[in-house]
C-alpha cells in the first residue's frame, strides 16, 4: 500500500540536488516517481533558464509547471505563463553599461534564451549555458537588448576582483534590485523581492495550496528563501552552511548523485512512523 503524505506540492532544485554533473541518477528519478505516487503535484524550480529546465522535465515524466530564473518565471508545460517579473529596463541597462565598463562577463535570461552582452572572463558555468542551450544562446552587443527587461542578469568576474563588484553594484543597484553574491566568481542581480519562495507563492496562490502543505528539497544558498517558507524543508547533506542551517531536515549521508533519493526515503519513513502512532 502506497504510503500518502501530507503535502499538495513538492518541489526541488535542480543543481546539486536532482542533479549531479548535470545529470540526473536512475535514483533520483526512481525517487521522483514515489513522490508523484504521494503528491498531486511535483515541481522543478531552478536558478537555470527555461529551456535548460525542459529537457530534465521530461526526462522526470512531469507535465507540471517550472518554477525557471530563479523565481522570475512560472509556466505551465503548455506554456501558460503563471507568473513573469522582469528587471526594471532601465536598471538592467544600468548594469550591462557597468558590465562592459569593468570588463567582465553579463548574461541575461529571457523567455526567448539566454543573451550574452559582454564576455570576457568566461567560467565553466558560463560554457554550461553554450553545452545545454546551443542555439538558445545568443551573442549580442549590449545596446541590442534596451527596451527588453530580463527575468536576471549574471555577471562572471575574477575572484580576485568579485568583492569589490560586489560593493560596486550594491551601491549603485542595491536600491533597484536584489544583488547575489552567489559564488567566488558570480553576481546574480534578480528584480527586487524575487527569488524562489516567491514563484512557489504564485504557483500554490493558482491551485489553492497553502504553504504549509509543500516540501522543497535544496541544497544551496539560493533555496534559504524556499525553506523558509514551505511547510518542510530538506536539505542534501552536502548543502551549503547556510542551507544546512535553514532546513527544517537534513538528508543522512549518501552518495552526492542519489542523496534527493535519500532525502525522499528520510521523508516517506517520516511520515510512516507518524502514520503508524
Amino acid at each position: 500500500m502506497t504510503t500518502m503524505i501530507p503535502y499538495r506540492l513538492a518541489a526541488s532544485d535542480l543543481d546539486d540536488t536532482l542533479l549531479a554533473a548535470g545529470k540526473l541518477s536512475a535514483a533520483n528519478i526512481a525517487a521522483v516517481g514515489r513522490i508523484k505516487e504521494r503528491v498531486p503535484l511535483v515541481a522543478l524550480v531552478s536558478g537555470r533558464i527555461l529551456q535548460q529546465i525542459q529537457p530534465f522535465h521530461k526526462e522526470l515524466g512531469l507535465d507540471t509547471p517550472m518554477v525557471a530564473s530563479n523565481g522570475a518565471l512560472v509556466i505551465k508545460a503548455d506554456g501558460e505563463v503563471i507568473s513573469e517579473v522582469g528587471l526594471p529596463e532601465d536598471t538592467a541597462r544600468g548594469i550591462l553599461n557597468f558590465a562592459v565598463k569593468r570588463q567582465v562577463t553579463s548574461i541575461c535570461h529571457f523567455r526567448d534564451g539566454v543573451y550574452v552582452t559582454s564576455k570576457f572572463h568566461w567560467n565553466a558555468e558560463s560554457q554550461q549555458h553554450v553545452v545545454e542551450l546551443g542555439k538558445a544562446v545568443k551573442f549580442v552587443n549590449h545596446k541590442s537588448v534596451r527596451g527588453r527587461s530580463p527575468y536576471k542578469i549574471i555577471v562572471s568576474a575574477p575572484a580576485a576582483v568579485i568583492e569589490e563588484l560586489v560593493g560596486q553594484s550594491n551601491a549603485r543597484f542595491g536600491h533597484r534590485v536584489e544583488v547575489l553574491h552567489l559564488n567566488h566568481e558570480t553576481i546574480e542581480f534578480m528584480p527586487r523581492g524575487v527569488d524562489k519562495a516567491f514563484g512557489l507563492k504564485a504557483l500554490t496562490s493558482f491551485y489553492g495550496i497553502e504553504a504549509s502543505e509543500v516540501v522543497v528539497f535544496g541544497d544551496g544558498n539560493n533555496d534559504l528563501s524556499m525553506f523558509a517558507w514551505a511547510g518542510l524543508s530538506i536539505c542534501m547533506s552536502h548543502g551549503s552552511p547556510a542551507a544546512r542551517a535553514a532546513a527544517g531536515l537534513i538528508a543522512p549521508e549518501s552518495a552526492r548523485e542519489d542523496n534527493f533519493a535519500t532525502a525522499v526515503d528520510q521523508v516517506l519513513a517520516l511520515q510512516y512512523r507518524k502514520g503508524a502512532a
